[in-house]
C-alpha cells in the first residue's frame, strides 16, 4: 500500500560533540612502520618528503591482504607530487596513522607544478577497484597549501571496510578543487567520520554506480561551490555545512540525510540541489536564499521528514520511518600511559599460522586480561595467516577498557573459544582494529566493535548495548539487545541463515551493504529494525527453484531504505519484504517497486512521547504499536491488547508509542 508523504512539525537540530582526548603515545612492537625511521622522511616542513613517503607506500612484503600501517610522527611533511598507493590487483590494506590530528601534517608545496588551473590532481591517492580493502586514514591533517587550484586532498576508494576518521583537510583561500573525492570505481562500503574540510571548491564528492558510503560527524566550511555532492547510495548523519552556495547536491541515490545542519551565510542564490532519490530527516536550514524545492513544496528553514517517491507498507501505518532513538558511539578510550598496556606476548603468547601448526595460548592470553591493566593489545603477526590462538573462552574483566590489534594482528578462535564480556558497569569495552573477532556478551556493560571483522556475536538475555562502526560480518544476537551501527557490511552469508537478526531489540543501522541471497534482516519477537540506506548486491544468480526474501519481519517492526544492483540473470530478490502479523503473512513483491530501489518501507512509526497513562475504565481496549501496556494505576482490571491482538493484564512502564483506544464504539487516538 502506498501512503502519502508527510512533513511533520519542526524542532531544532541537536548536536553531540565528538571531541575527545587524543591517543598519541603507543607501545613498542605494534608493527607500524615509522616513515621517519624506516624511510628517512624528515617532517621538518622544509625538506621534500615525497620520495620517502612514496617508497613507504610501495614497499610491500606480501602480495595479498598484507596489512601495512605507516606511522607519521608529529611534523610537517612537505610533498610536491601525488602519493600513490600500490595499485596491483592484490594490493590493499594500507593504514595511514598520524601521531596527532593537529600535529601531523602532510602539506602540498605552494603553487606546485601540476596542480594549476584546469587540472584535477590528488595529494593522496588510494588504489581503486573492489579489491581495495581496509584503506584507513586516521589522526592527520592534509593541507593542500596555496596556489594549487587543481588539488584534490584525498582521492579515496576502500572496499568492504575502510575509514577516514579524525582527519582535518584544509586549503588556502581560492586554492583547491576537492577535499575528498570518490569518483573512481568503486567506493565503499566504508566510513568517513569526524572529519573537517575547509576552503575547497567542493568538500566531498561521491560519484559511482556502487557500492555505498557512510558519513557521520562531518564539518564542511567555506567551500566555494558545493559542500557535499553524491551520485552514489550514501547515508549521512550530523553533517554541518556553512559558507557554501550549494550545501548539498543529491543527484544519485538513494541518499539519506539525518540530523544535518546548514548555514549558507546569506550567500545569494544559495540552495540545496535534490533529484528524485532521497530521504531527509531533521535538517535545519539557516540564512539560505533558495532552500529546497521538492515538487510543489518549498522549505527554507527546517525539514522534519521528507521523502522523494513512494513509501510502501503491507498494513496501514502512521508516519514515514520508525525514527528509532539514536545513540552516538561512546567517546574513544584514551590512555597515553603505555605502562597501562598489556601485550599478550609479554605474558607468553606466541603468534603462529594454524595452516602449518595449531598453537593455543589460553593461559597466557587470560593472564594479560587479568593483569589489572586497562588495555590489552596484540603485537604484529609476521604473516597474513598468523594469529594468537585460543580454544576456550577468554573472560574480559571489567577493568579492561580496550582490546586492539592495531590493524596488524588478530586472534584465532578454535572450538568454543570466544571473548566473554562480563560485568554490569557503565564503562564501554572497545574491541577494535582486528579481524574475525568472536564475542559472547553476558553483562550489561556496553560493547563497541569498531574497524573490525565479526566471526560471531552471541549474547544472553539482558546484555548491554552494542555499537558497530565500520564492521564486516554478521550480527546475530540470540536475545534482545539494542544496537546502533554505522557502516555495517554483513557480506556473504549462507543462504539458510540471515545476514542480520534482531529478536526483540531495537537496531538502528546507518548504511548497510550486503552480498548473496541470505535474508538481509530477520526481525522478530516485537523487535524494531531501522535501516537507513545502503546497497543490496546479490552478485550471483539464485537457483530457479528458490524464491529468496530480502527483509523478513515477524510480529515486529521494520523501516528500510536501500538501493539494489545486479548484473546477472535471477540476480535479485523476488520478494522485497515478507511481514507477518499474528498468523497472517503478506509480501511486497520486488516487481512492484521502482527499480532498482526500495525508497522506504515501514511497518509502523514511533512518535517521540506518550501520555504517562491513559485514564480509562475497565471496558476500554488500548492498543500500542510497540507492545507497551499503558494502564492507569487506578484501574483494577482492563482488557489490553497489543497491535498483534495479544491480550495482557499486567502493567509495564510505557515506552514511546502511538496509542489508540476504543470507547463506546468510538476509536480515540492519543499522542502527547
Amino acid at each position: 500500500m502506498i501512503r502519502p508523504l508527510l512533513l511533520l512539525i519542526s524542532f531544532a537540530a541537536t548536536w553531540a560533540c565528538v571531541c575527545a582526548q587524543e591517543q598519541n603515545v603507543y607501545p613498542v612492537g605494534i608493527g607500524w612502520v615509522n616513515v621517519k625511521e624506516r624511510y628517512g622522511a624528515k617532517g621538518d616542513g622544509v625538506t621534500d618528503d615525497t620520495k620517502a613517503i612514496q617508497a613507504a607506500l610501495l614497499n610491500r612484503n606480501e602480495p595479498y591482504l598484507d596489512r601495512v600501517s605507516l606511522y607519521f610522527p608529529d611534523g610537517v611533511y612537505l610533498v610536491s607530487d601525488t602519493l600513490k598507493y600500490a595499485d596491483g590487483y592484490y594490493d590493499c590494506c594500507v593504514s595511514i596513522q598520524g601521531q596527532s590530528r593537529s600535529g601531523t601534517i602532510i602539506r602540498l608545496k605552494d603553487s606546485c607544478e601540476g596542480y594549476g588551473t584546469g587540472t584535477s590532481k590528488p595529494v593522496l591517492f588510494t588504489r581503486g577497484g573492489n579489491q581495495s580493502f581496509h584503506q584507513n586514514i586516521r589522526n592527520i591533517t592534509i593541507d593542500v597549501g596555496a596556489g594549487n587550484p587543481g588539488a584534490v586532498a584525498i582521492d579515496y576508494i576502500s572496499s568492504n571496510t575502510g575509514v577516514i576518521r579524525d582527519v582535518t583537510i584544509k586549503a588556502a583561500p581560492n586554492s583547491a578543487s576537492t577535499g575528498i573525492e570518490m569518483t573512481r570505481t568503486w567506493p565503499g562500503p566504508a566510513l568517513v567520520s569526524n572529519v573537517t574540510i575547509d576552503g575547497f571548491h567542493q568538500g566531498i564528492v561521491v560519484a559511482s554506480s556502487e557500492y555505498s558510503m557512510v558519513f557521520e560527524h562531518i564539518t564542511l566550511t567555506n567551500q566555494r561551490s558545493r559542500g557535499f555532492v553524491s551520485y552514489l547510495p550514501t547515508s549521512a548523519r550530523k553533517i554541518r555545512i556553512s559558507g557554501s552556495p550549494i550545501p548539498f547536491s543529491l543527484r544519485g541515490g538513494p541518499n539519506v540525510l539525518i540530523d544535518c545542519d546548514v548555514d549558507a551565510d546569506s550567500i545569494e542564490g544559495s540552495h540545496v540541489e535534490v533529484s528524485d532519490k532521497y530521504y531527509i530527516r531533521n535538517l535545519r536550514l539557516a540564512n539560505i536564499s533558495g532552500g529546497i524545492a521538492d515538487g510543489g513544496r518549498y522549505f527554507n528553514d527546517y525539514v522534519d521528514e521528507l521523502l522523494s517517491g513512494e513509501r510502501f507498507d503491507l498494513w496501514p501505518s502512521e508516519g514515514l520511518s520508525l525514527r528509532l532513538p539514536i545513540k552516538d558511539t561512546p567517546p574513544t578510550y584514551v590512555n597515553n600511559d603505555t605502562s597501562a598496556w598489556a601485550s599478550v606476548e609479554s605474558y607468553g603468547a606466541v603468534a603462529s599460522d594454524p595452516f602449518f601448526v595449531k598453537r593455543v595460548d589460553n593461559d597466557a592470553i587470560q593472564a594479560a586480561f587479568n593483569s589489572g591493566k586497562p588495555v590489552v593489545w596484540l603485537p604484529i603477526t609476521r604473516s597474513v595467516g598468523s594469529c594468537f590462538g585460543v580454544d576456550r573462552p577468554i573472560v574480559v574483566p571489567e577493568h579492561v577498557r580496550l582490546i586492539t590489534g592495531f590493524d596488524q594482528s588478530k586472534f584465532c578462535f578454535f572450538d568454543s573459544a570466544t571473548i566473554v564480556v562480563a560485568g554490569d558497569g557503565p564503562e564501554p569495552l572497545f574491541i577494535e582494529r582486528m579481524n574475525a573477532i568472536r564475542v559472547h556478551h553476558v553483562g550489561k556493560r556496553p560493547v563497541v566493535l569498531r574497524d573490525i571483522g565479526i566471526d560471531g556475536y552471541t549474547n544472553v538475555a539482558g546484555s548491554g548495548d552494542v555499537f558497530l562502526e565500520n564492521v564486516v560480518g554478521a550480527f546475530r544476537p540470540q536475545h534482545a539487545t539494542n544496537m546502533w551501527a554505522r557502516q555495517y557490511n554483513p557480506e556473504i552469508q549462507p543462504y539458510t541463515e540471515a545476514q542480520h537478526e534482531n529478536h526483540g531489540g531495537k537496531h538502528w543501522i546507518l548504511g548497510m551493504k550486503t552480498e548473496g541471497f541470505a535474508e538481509l534482516t530477520r526481525t522478530t519477537n516485537g523487535g524494531a529494525t531501522e535501516v537507513l540506506g545502503g546497497l543490496v548486491y546479490p552478485a550471483q544468480s539464485h537457483a530457479e527453484d528458490v524464491r529468496p526474501v530480502a527483509w523478513v519481519v515477524d510480529n515486529a517492526r521494520l523501516s528500510v531504505i536501500h538501493s539494489l544492483r545486479s548484473y546477472v540473470p535471477r540476480g535479485w530478490y523476488p520478494v522485497a519484504v515478507r511481514e507477518t502479523r499474528g498468523t497472517e503473512t503478506r509480501e511486497l513483491i520486488l516487481d512492484s517497486l521502482p527499480w532498482p530501489n526500495l525508497p522506504l518501507f515501514t511497518t509502523g512509526t514511533l512518535p517521540s512521547t506518550v501520555p504517562s497513562f491513559v485514564d480509562v475504565n475497565p471496558n476500554h481496549v488500548i492498543r500500542t504499536y510497540d507492545g507497551t501496556l499503558l494502564i492507569s494505576s487506578e484501574i483494577s482490571h482492563v482488557e489490553v491488547h497489543d497491535i498483534l491482538g495479544r491480550t495482557y493484564d499486567s502493567y509495564h512502564p510505557p515506552l514511546p508509542a502511538f496509542v489508540t483506544y476504543r470507547h463506546n464504539g468510538t476509536t480515540h487516538r492519543i499522542v502527547r
